[in-house]
């Protein structure tokens, strides 16, 4: 380095004054890029040494074995409840959240600021059979300002089954810790420092569960507990489902998914076609895609077919896709029907831990099971709508992928068409709007997926209860109706949940189990927890429910568990009772919950050992003879009558449908002067069908907001088109033609006519002008006027449709009329030319007589 310097300056000092500035800076830009070579060299081994202690420990007692290894983020998750906390250390509740972006990360580690945190984020394997080992895998953040010393890991199970889906979801969020094993506890085996995050992972052997008698199989509670000193730090719960091979019924099981708009959706979907709209239907085009993946094998996706036609299905793309059926993929997420049993889940955990705990878990972290469309699912936000980062343009690939997708769900029988635009059936029952029922259901048989063979025999009701007057509309084609799993209760109590069939007249009904419904949505593991953990909550001085500290990994296993652990519960009260079991996931939680999580979620309720998938052909089998059964008096379950009327505050107003309809005319007006209606109007023309939509009860004020929005973009329409004023016009004559000149600011050619309204009888206007104004450029026509008497006159220039409908600003024109002007001018010129030649022709013979007499004169003489 010293020799390069030396040359460097005996260059320099050789250089005339303006070479040498630049050679001095290329000198130090060449010593820039060494000193950056040589810097990795330096800092490697400092790095490597740093690196030794952050190596996975391994602490092991009586069998019982713990892995330490620190992760590189802190994500902080379950802080302890107040009963546990130790004064180094505030508490909070136990709890899960599944906020799974990476600006959730933020907020998980406000909340957690001077609290232990920790969650169990994977367990293998998820279903335990017996004599198999229990490996539990989570995290640990350490969020005070303390080194954490001498701390041991406790893990505990419950000795006896859960026998209850609400006492199994109180476990997960309750303090209670009766009923639990001997405590099995290892040592954490290292410090964790201040702001320290590290991932564990602790292996219980079989022989010290508390799992004996084969009967008791079923749902277990397991909790792990961080100690120090005594004293509980932190704490997670989470439940274990153990499968003892005890010999049962399975129930028959058919999910049940919407594959509709979220109310955020709609209101961008409904709009103009601009640029946000066309970003939106790209991330609603993955996620849909990303839904109809599961659809098959006891899964049955109920599609709204506006939603896939405004996502750009068409005939044309679901016959090309027919067409090229046998070179497309099986299945768009790869082997996503694949069932994900208790074998492989160990087999995910078994390896080391890593520095994510993602990495060890179970289904959740298997690469098979995530649709590769998901990956670019957007959730829309609020206030804006879906948004993806996409690219905007819509690519003929997409539109491909998602019309071989809906002829794949058709093939296997897993997909229905809903009424079109998903009508709330149940509102407009009860507001008498028979016509709009009738017109989603016949849009719904032209649509494009009927044509390509989805059945329309279903009807999805969002109503909180079933009644009469909703049947009572519901189109023939209607056989089969989902309701709300409060519909239609049995009339006799009974110690078992029955199967989900029911029967009114020759219709037959569905009755979703409530329990396993709501946790498919993933809110069920995420329920408030108790007053405590509220005053712990206080004592944080963080307005957020703790819960928003858990990591994703975790919310999911609650989930999967969950629903495993209530189908067993289901199957527990009559073991020898065959059943059919209906899950219907609400319509808000498809729309906005991420695919693959929903996928794992199916995935892990049809692979338990007590399930079998039922696919629709054959449920709906028995749906007719549950009500033939139901006409003959011989069904299993007598059920109470529906009530009359049922209206829910959520429902769509009489008065906006009222605005909505008077708007939607005017609208219609409107676009048939337009080249390219949808392109400014959107879908606000049939503005009573898109606030009719069941999508809206998510959120009725956005429902109440499209009728203002649907105005504004006619507003926007009709203020960009004009009549120009011109000057005061004199017209001396009574006919004549005016010319106008029109102008328009929109990137679209219109066509309007052009009428003039006079003031004054003296001037009338025979007919209207029909003229074209291109693009964001001005038109002239002229118009026939006829003048009948004279004085000043004040015409105002319209611009209508075609109809009549005002779609244009008028201007006035000011015109002095003089039509006698004309006859009085041309009978004084008239005159005037009569007296000329009456003169001139005097004048001729006088001059030709004098000529005459000249002569004569000369001759005398």
């Amino acid at each position: 380095m010293t020799g390069a310097t030396d040359l460097c300056t005996t260059v320099v000092t050789t250089l005339g004054s303006r070479l040498r500035s630049r050679a001095m800076v290329t000198i130090a830009a060449l010593l820039g890029v060494a000193s950056l070579v040589a810097l990795p060299l330096t800092v490697l081994p400092t790095a490597r040494a740093d690196q030794a202690p952050g190596t996975p420990l391994t602490a092991r007692a009586d069998g019982i074995s713990a892995d330490i290894s620190p992760v590189a983020s802190t994500k902080p998750s379950a802080p302890t409840t107040p009963s546990e906390s130790s004064s180094a250390s505030p508490s909070a509740s136990a709890g899960k959240s599944s906020q799974g972006t990476e600006g959730s990360q933020a907020p998980r580690a406000e909340a957690a600021a001077n609290q232990v945190t920790m969650s169990i984020d994977a367990m293998a394997p998820e279903v335990l059979h017996s004599d198999q080992d229990l490996v539990l895998t989570g995290s640990i953040t350490n969020g005070t300002g303390q080194v954490i010393t001498g701390a041991d890991l406790v893990t505990r199970v419950q000795r006896s089954t859960e026998v209850t889906s609400q006492s199994l979801k109180k476990w997960l969020t309750g303090i209670d810790e009766s009923g639990l094993s001997d405590p099995v506890t290892v040592p954490l085996g290292r410090d964790l420092q201040p702001g320290e995050a590290a991932q564990f992972s602790i292996t219980v052997p079989a022989d010290e569960l508390p799992l004996s008698s084969a009967d008791q199989w079923g749902p277990r509670g397991v909790a792990v507990r961080l100690e120090s000193q005594g004293g509980s730090l932190a704490q997670d719960r989470s439940v274990l489902v153990w499968d003892s091979g005890a010999s049962v019924t399975p129930v028959h099981l058919t999910a049940f998914i919407p594959v509709t708009a979220s109310a955020q959706e709609m209101a961008v979907l409904a709009g103009p076609r601009t640029q946000e709209r066309e970003e939106a239907v790209t991330g609603i085009r993955s996620r849909v895609l990303g839904l109809l993946g599961m659809a098959g094998d006891g899964v049955v996706m109920a599609v709204d077919p506006a939603l896939v036609e405004a996502l750009g299905v068409t005939p044309t793309s679901l016959e090309e896709a027919a067409r090229n059926s046998g070179s497309q993929p099986a299945s768009p997420d790869g082997a996503t029907q694949a069932p994900q049993g208790a074998d492989s889940s160990a087999s995910a955990v078994s390896t080391a831990p890593t520095s994510e705990p993602s990495a060890s878990a179970g289904p959740s972290s298997s690469a098979s099971s995530t649709p590769p469309s998901s990956s670019a699912s957007a959730t829309p936000s609020a206030s804006a709508g879906p948004s993806s980062s996409a690219p905007s343009t819509k690519t003929p690939d997409d539109v491909t992928q998602l019309s071989a997708a809906l002829m794949r769900a058709i093939g296997t029988g897993g997909l229905v068409a809903l009424p079109w635009g998903d009508s709330d059936t149940a509102a407009l029952a009860h507001l008498q709007q028979t016509s709009l029922i009738e017109t989603a259901a016949q849009r719904t048989q032209e649509s494009a997926i009927v044509k390509a063979g989805a059945p329309t025999s279903l009807a999805w009701l969002a109503s909180s209860v079933l009644d009469s007057t909703t049947v009572g509309t519901l189109p023939q084609s209607t056989s089969t109706v989902i309701a709300s799993p409060t519909s239609l209760p049995a009339a006799d109590e009974l110690t078992y949940t029955p199967s989900g069939l029911g029967a009114l007249g020759d219709r037959a009904v569905l009755l979703p189990e409530q329990s396993l419904s709501e946790t498919l949505t993933g809110e069920a593991s995420q329920t408030g927890a108790s007053d405590q953990n509220g005053a712990a909550t206080q004592a944080t001085h963080d307005t957020r429910s703790p819960q928003t500290a858990q990591t994703d990994q975790a919310a999911e296993l609650d989930t999967r568990q969950l629903l495993r652990g209530d189908s067993a519960i289901l199957v527990r009260q009559a073991p020898a009772l065959e059943r059919d079991v209906v899950v219907a996931m609400p319509r808000r939680a498809a729309s906005t919950a991420d695919p693959s999580a929903v996928h794992e979620r199916v995935a892990a309720l049809r692979s338990a050992s007590w399930i079998r998938p039922q696919s629709l052909g054959d449920l709906q089998e028995h749906t007719r003879a549950e009500v033939e059964a139901t006409d003959e008096g011989t069904s299993h379950v007598e059920r109470s009558e529906p009530p009359e009327k049922v209206i829910d505050d959520d429902e769509l107003p009489a008065d906006l449908l009222t605005a909505a309809s008077g708007t939607a005319a005017t609208l219609q007006s409107v676009s048939s002067v337009l080249s390219d209606p949808p392109a400014l109007l959107g879908d606000y023309t049939g503005l009573e069908s898109v606030v009719a939509s069941a999508s809206w009860r998510a959120d009725p004020a956005t429902r109440s907001a499209q009728v203002p929005a649907a105005e504004a973009a006619g507003t926007g329409v009709t203020s960009s088109l004009a009549a120009v004023p011109s000057s005061t016009i004199n017209l001396i004559s009574s006919e004549a033609q005016l010319p106008v000149r029109i102008t328009s600011s929109l990137d679209q050619d219109v066509t309007v006519q052009v009428y003039l309204v006079s003031d004054n009888k003296r001037l009338q206007v025979p007919r209207t002008t029909t003229v074209k104004v291109p693009a964001n450029q001005q038109a002239k026509v002229t118009v026939p006027i006829r003048a009948v008497g004279s004085g000043d006159v004040g015409l105002t220039v319209q611009v209508l449709a075609a109809d009549g409908t005002t779609v244009g600003r008028p201007t006035t024109v000011d015109m002095r009329v003089r039509a006698d002007w004309e006859s009085r001018g041309t009978g004084i010129i008239v005159g005037l030319l009569v007296s000329i030649v009456v003169i001139g022709t005097v004048r001729t013979v006088r001059r030709g007589r004098r000529t005459a007499v000249a002569p004569a004169a000369q001759e005398t003489a």
